[in-house]
């Protein structure tokens, strides 16, 4: 039943993200735009490994920002994770700030018996890169990291830690549940939604 639901709410997210799209990072006079590569068609491609939705207000100070629609999902196998993740940062109106990343060629962790938040369960470390934004502070190419917790036994817990280098510190976010849904099936076999 909690797969079923976790795994409705997230399919719901991924649905009503759809694409985003605004001017890419060479500014806002660029025809170009940023395009998040989750749609929903591509969610019924293939078995999902890994998946995250996040949204409502971002925990922690973030001057005039009042929401925040996070959303990623990949596969892993190897010591390797691929995949995207696509951000957005809302204020009370006019301008959005979207950052796309990539899940890059680094070798990646999952663990399982990792204790978080006093509960144990599931621990993934998405190394990410910046690769369309249209955050002048925020270049292409920067790096990233996306840590995912989930539980799996007794109370079910998520939590969610982005965080940047250099100029896109801004965009650095941490989340926990209600805020944030995960899905991790991890390699031996158990799946933590």
């Amino acid at each position: 039943m909690r797969r079923r639901l976790a795994c409705a709410v997230l399919a719901a997210g991924l649905l009503a993200a759809g694409t985003l799209v605004a001017p890419t990072h060479a500014g806002p006079a660029s025809s170009a735009r940023v395009t998040c590569p989750l749609d929903a068609s591509g969610a019924a491609s293939g078995k999902v490994e890994w998946a995250f939705s996040q949204y409502g207000a971002p925990i922690g100070r973030h001057t005039g920002l009042t929401k925040s629609y996070t959303h990623g999902r990949g596969t892993w196998s190897g010591g390797r994770a691929r995949g995207w993740v696509c951000h957005q940062d809302m204020g009370g109106g006019p301008p959005k700030r979207h950052v796309v990343l990539r899940v890059t060629k680094v070798s990646s962790a999952v663990r399982g018996h990792v204790t978080r938040l006093g509960k144990l369960g599931v621990e993934m470390v998405l190394p990410l890169i910046v690769t369309a934004t249209d955050d002048d502070s925020c270049a292409v190419g920067t790096h990233a990291t996306m840590t995912l917790f989930a539980s799996y036994y007794d109370v079910h817990v998520d939590r969610g830690a982005l965080r940047f280098s250099a100029g896109c510190r801004k965009h650095d976010h941490t989340w926990r549940d209600p805020q944030l849904k995960v899905l991790i099936q991890h390699p031996g076999g158990v799946q933590v939604d």
